[in-house]
């Protein structure tokens, strides 16, 4: 509480004199101190942290010190690993949770340690006391102290009245139990929290609660049930949502069904599990170091290992696997399912300004049964970059990049982006670099286009949406905001850094990524499209381009019309085959890789093959130390159609076995079952390359396999049936595909065909 008296009305009658000193000396200077010692607490730094110190240290039991406590140590979010930094850091992704502006000092544990001590046992029994628990037990887990972990779980749950927070408590308690062996303690803890959640139905405590119990089966080696136990409780929430009134369901729905889908791809996730184990499975341990490159360890770090179906959105409080790293940086999870995994880590700004952590988006972890796995995570310095920065005018036709040269790095890749009105879009320049420098003449940067971005008509957030105009001119918009940026591999493709990052002092901001282009003239068609007048824009693009042969820029706004005229229909195809044409002239002009390759992905969609086959080993002999394994995949396909079924499949394994995503394994396993009698090799074939699909559900093919195969029982035709479909869906005899699902009772094979459909 802030306490605020105007001097003005301490001046009072003589009379008063003696008593107006004792309420100054008792009352008035203690509550202007306080205030003055709040506004520099509140300004943040080191006289900051001294001042509070003192404050707490000198501050007696009782209403102002748990103030304190709350204010200063329970409310910066240091109960939740997942909400308790400023930056969050997974593969390919990072998420910044707000203004890195000051704000309020941040004790060291070591320093607020006595007093969540003090508040658990004596503080009020009040909503801040739950967390008081959980920073305990966070700290005492990271300091591989758990008995002293249960011991405050134990105290402060029999202090607090409210159920649920007791409930949440209990959780947590036996899964520290599980962790350490004490089974049946942990198992009796369930109980009771089941027991007290039977009214309110928290689904985020019902999820927490079966896979905790599931983990208890499993450790018993009861897979079977805890399969059953996962797919009853999942049942068992679906019918009571069911059974709520319209008015009634909507709250719980939202809660529940992500849930409720959680639990769906846990049961898919142990049944795979047991599938490849061999009917049994043991749980596995994940452990490793958070470094900088420097040998720091990263104390106090948040880590979380993160379920293949959770990636596709922001770290949330209910996944099972988060800890804190201790003073010399290790983390551990124990009990950790087989499956598919990945990395994210918690940092504040301090601690990531200037470095990163470079890892790239298809970066899984596979957990095996039974084994303890290590993974360690280390954060290397932001590449510095020479020029061209700090809003240089490029003068010349083309722009030199250069950057500092980054230790162990084969390769560099540049890219740029477009700043529109506070948005920006992205695009590659320049891959396989092998020196620290390029010279990127004007016309390959404008080749490099970039995405489309989106405006209102009407202005308003929710008008009708049209393609921005300066996106689609691109680097040849002169009057735009450009900047760029670069990261650094290693020879076996391993991201070692990039330059950019979190930057946000002094000593780590260094030169700023922007620059200018030198100026060209708008021409007339270049006008009408930044008046959104699209048609006249084209046509007046395709005069530009009739009337001079090598108008590079007509050619490729072009192009880049009728791909805004796609996006606006709703057709990814609109108007494709008027522009190859242009596309062929512009290659002419300006051999960029992306011109090439929309030549070879368009003639192998229309099936031309021959000229497929032309622009496909062009592109290979371009790039041949260059990743092209999604181009390989898309010839290969094209080879099925063409009944090269071998050469198909070794081409697509190898793309597969290099694209970390798995993106293709569909029509490997197709040219795998057109090769081989039964289903045994490829369903090893999906074990090895199980698909990862990054924001969506990945395509379970081991399952789809194994429902083939229990389809097939007993059917002699049923190879010879299945072959027969997957050359028809390659070749796209759709006419016979339709009359065969019409006719067919296969049910699993039919889905196996409509997974194909999506492949890619």
């Amino acid at each position: 509480m802030r306490i605020r008296i105007k001097i003005k009305h301490l001046v009072l009658a003589t009379a008063s004199a003696v008593i107006l000193l004792s309420c100054y000396l008792t009352v008035i200077e203690p509550a202007l101190n306080r205030y003055a010692a709040e506004q520099t607490i509140e300004q943040g730094g080191v006289p900051a942290m001294e001042t509070l110190l003192a404050r707490l240290a000198n501050a007696k039991d009782g209403k102002d010190k748990w103030e304190l406590i709350r204010t200063y140590i329970l409310e910066d979010g240091g109960d939740s690993i997942v909400n308790g930094f400023d930056v969050r850091i997974g593969p390919g992704t990072s998420q910044s949770t707000g203004s890195a502006e000051p704000k309020k000092p941040q004790l060291a544990w070591e320093e607020k340690l006595p007093y969540l001590e003090a508040y658990a046992e004596s503080g009020p029994a009040d909503g801040y006391l739950p967390r008081a628990a959980k920073q305990l037990v966070m700290y005492y887990n990271a300091n591989r102290q758990p008995e002293l972990a249960i011991n405050v779980l134990e105290r402060v749950r029999g202090r607090i009245a409210d159920s649920w927070q007791s409930a949440q408590l209990g959780i947590d308690q036996a899964k520290l139990l599980t962790s350490m062996g004490r089974d049946e303690e942990a198992s009796a803890i369930l109980d009771q929290v089941l027991a007290s959640n039977e009214k309110s139905r928290n689904y985020t405590m019902l999820q927490q609660l079966t896979e905790l119990q599931a983990t208890l089966l499993l450790r018993k080696g009861s897979i079977d049930e805890a399969i059953a136990k996962v797919k009853a409780d999942t049942a068992a929430y679906k019918r009571e949502l069911e059974q709520l009134k319209p008015d009634a369901a909507g709250a719980k729905n939202d809660q529940a069904s992500f849930q409720l889908e959680a639990l769906q791809r846990l049961a898919e996730q142990l049944e795979t599990s047991r599938y490849e184990q061999g009917g049994g499975i043991e749980l596995s341990s994940v452990s490793g170091t958070v470094k900088r490159s420097d040998g720091k360890p990263l104390g106090q770090i948040g880590v979380y290992l993160r379920q293949e179906g959770a990636v596709n959105h922001s770290v949330t409080e209910d996944e099972p696997y988060q800890v804190l790293t201790d003073a010399h940086g290790h983390f551990v999870f124990p009990d950790v399912l087989p499956g598919y995994y990945q990395l994210f880590i918690g940092l504040d700004y301090e601690q990531i300004d200037g470095w990163a952590w470079a890892v790239r988006a298809n970066e899984w972890i596979e957990v095996k049964s039974g084994e303890s796995l290590s993974r360690s995570v280390t954060l290397e310095p932001l590449i510095a970059i020479v020029e061209p920065v700090n809003n240089e005018e490029i003068t010349g036709e083309s722009v030199h990049f250069e950057w500092e040269p980054v230790d162990g790095a084969a390769y560099y890749e540049l890219s740029g982006n477009i700043h529109i009105d506070g948005s920006s879009s992205g695009t590659l320049i320049r891959g396989r670099i092998k020196d620290h420098r390029a010279d990127v003449p004007l016309t390959e940067l404008e080749a490099s286009g970039g995405g489309i971005q989106y405006k209102s008509v009407d202005g308003t957030p929710k008008g009708k949406q049209i393609p921005d105009p300066i996106s689609l001119l691109g680097f040849a918009y002169r009057e735009g905001k450009f900047s760029w940026s670069v990261e650094a591999f290693r020879a076996d493709g391993t991201m070692i850094s990039r330059s950019n990052g979190y930057r946000l002092n002094a000593e780590t901001v260094g030169e700023l990524p922007f620059f200018r282009l030198p100026g060209r003239s708008l021409t007339e068609a270049d006008r009408l499209l930044l008046a959104d007048r699209f048609a006249e824009a084209l046509t007046a693009y395709k005069k530009e381009a009739e009337a001079n042969p090598e108008d590079t820029h007509s050619l490729r706004m072009i192009l880049r019309s009728y791909d805004a005229k796609s996006s606006m229909d709703g057709r990814s195809a609109t108007g494709e085959e008027a522009t190859i044409p242009y596309l062929k002239r512009l290659y002419a002009l300006v051999p960029s890789d992306r011109y090439l390759f929309r030549l070879f992905d368009y003639e192998a969609r229309t099936r031309n093959w021959t000229e497929a086959e032309k622009y496909y080993a062009s592109y290979v002999a371009r790039n041949p130390d260059k990743d092209h394994s999604y181009e390989d995949a898309i010839y290969a396909s094209g080879l099925l159609e063409q009944g090269k079924y071998a050469e198909s499949r070794e081409l697509l394994l190898a793309s597969v076995q290099a694209d970390g995503s798995h993106r293709f394994v569909g029509n490997l396993l197709a040219a795998e079952l057109l090769l081989s009698d039964g289903f045994e090799s490829a369903l090893e074939l999906a074990m090895l390359y199980p698909e990862h699909n990054f924001g969506q559900t990945p395509a379970n093919w081991l399952a789809q396999l194994q429902a083939m195969k229990q389809e097939a029982a007993g059917k002699r035709d049923y190879q010879s049936q299945l072959r027969q479909a997957i050359e028809w869906h390659f070749s796209g005899n759709e006419s016979k595909l339709k009359a065969w699902r019409t006719d067919s009772d296969r049910a699993a094979m039919k889905v196996f065909l409509n997974m194909l459909e999506e492949v890619g």
